[in-house]
């Protein structure tokens, strides 16, 4: 086991030679001796995401009979039935380990994927996809506690980072295919992409489950402390009296509501209220993956000497910025407008890579070692509601009127901010600084 103390200071390690190479060097990554092979099954998994993610509603339009009405509510219902599993993934990863639990997340998400060609009715399109999500919910719980146990204390941030900036590569990148893939056209390509998906998963799951990993602590609780950490009602228990990570809650899922924003809302605006081609949409989104892939790990560098929770006000600020430009392009036509929007998008994406690496790294550092799995598995359910929540209200919302999305989502993203900034002196100390060493100023925030 390495530890801060015992380990040579190396790549994304120790300190550099000068502020120059922390910013732009190497000093950003983490330290990722002898967890390379995780590195690489995430992208591996996440290429496969983007290689199905925009052809999931339209593959079973395409490859069944059915109306689209009813393929779009058997969907939501199976996506809607297995959030109730988010806990289930918790106490699995407590139980059984983070690393096991991902494997399993994968196996069971390449079953699933893999019955997709032979689904042919509603019932069959429920069961394919709550296989899928009820994976997720094992996913979103078992990933970020395996990133938490290979990571050194000071370098949590840094890991999320890079784990947010694979993601958008790897998804950017198979959704570049995927596009590839479609023009050629036919039931076949498509059936193609799904099995792949599977495939991916599974190289994934054994890329996982054969590496060596180098962990900060151990894997699972010893079995003497499995059994302390409760029944899983004495979890929830734990958690409804933990102040510091209800509030975290809180202030996550009105975070979570900005990310409506890209998946439902820009799409319309843009065609509807502004009147653009259907492809700007799809540049914006270009935009949004390039910026996460090329600066999230800069950014997180960046701030890295500052509070966790000064971190994510200051992101909730550059989002609601973000929409005031975003906003300000109806009062516009043609090019002055896509401006408004790409400068508007720009800051969003900033303010997603101050927020969401941060978010995770706090809910991690106040999350018990033995509840972990639990914890993180309500922290990254927020996100999902929100997900799930945000179509419908955005289609009411908009059909009222376009620009009371921007506004309801900075109402939210308002609140926020405030929440957090009166529940901070609620957050240990060790849990806001990412090093033992520093300790900034509580009136210091980035710019």
């Amino acid at each position: 086991m390495n530890s801060p103390s015992t380990t040579t200071p190396g790549p994304g390690g120790g300190p550099g030679p000068g502020r120059l190479r922390r910013l732009i060097g190497t000093d950003m990554l983490p330290d990722l001796r002898g967890n390379q092979r995780i590195a690489v099954a995430l992208s591996v998994d996440t290429l496969g995401v983007g290689l199905f993610l925009p052809l999931a509603f339209f593959f079973f339009t395409v490859t069944t009979d059915l109306s689209i009405r009813g393929i779009g509510w058997s969907m939501t219902a199976a996506t809607v039935v297995a959030l109730v599993l988010s806990p289930l993934g918790g106490l699995l990863t407590d139980r059984w380990g983070a690393r096991l639990t991902v494997v399993a997340s994968n196996v069971l998400t390449a079953v699933g994927y893999a019955c997709y060609p032979f689904a042919d009715s509603y019932g069959a399109i429920f069961a394919c996809v709550f296989v899928v999500m009820a994976a997720d919910r094992l996913y979103f719980a078992s990933w970020p506690t395996l990133i938490i146990q290979i990571s050194r204390r000071d370098q949590i941030d840094s890991w999320f980072a890079l784990v947010q900036a694979i993601t958008a590569g790897s998804v950017g990148f198979g959704a570049l295919l995927s596009t590839v893939f479609l023009a050629q056209g036919g039931v076949g390509v498509l059936k193609a992409v799904v099995l792949l998906n599977a495939a991916l998963k599974l190289i994934a799951a054994l890329l996982i489950l054969t590496a060596r990993l180098v962990t900060e602590e151990a894997e699972a609780p010893a079995p003497g402390e499995a059994g302390k950490s409760g029944t899983p009602a004495g979890r929830w228990r734990a958690i409804l009296h933990d102040r510091p990570f209800r509030r975290l809650l809180i202030t996550q899922l009105l975070l979570a509501s900005a990310w409506a924003i890209p998946a439902s809302f820009l799409p319309l605006y843009l065609i509807h209220t502004l009147d653009l081609s259907e492809w700007y949409a799809t540049l914006a989104f270009a935009l949004n993956y390039l910026l996460l892939f090329t600066t999230q790990l800069w950014i997180t560098q960046l701030v890295r000497a500052y509070r966790r929770t000064r971190v994510m006000i200051a992101g909730a600020l550059t989002l609601i910025g973000s929409l005031g430009f975003i906003s300000g392009a109806s009062g516009f036509e043609g090019a002055v407008a896509l401006a408004l929007v790409l400068i508007g998008f720009t800051c969003f994406a900033v303010g997603e890579m101050l927020c969401s690496p941060t978010a995770s790294a706090l809910a991690a550092a106040i999350a018990p070692q033995d509840r972990r799995g639990f914890y993180m598995s309500l922290f990254q359910v927020t996100g999902a509601i929100a997900y799930g929540v945000g179509p419908g209200l955005v289609g009411w919302l908009f059909t009222t009127s376009p620009l009371l999305v921007p506004a309801a989502v900075a109402v939210c993203v308002t609140v926020a901010a405030v929440v957090l900034r009166i529940s901070e002196p609620l957050f240990p100390r060790e849990a806001q600084l990412r090093e033992a060493g520093t300790d900034p100023s509580p009136a210091k925030a980035p710019a």
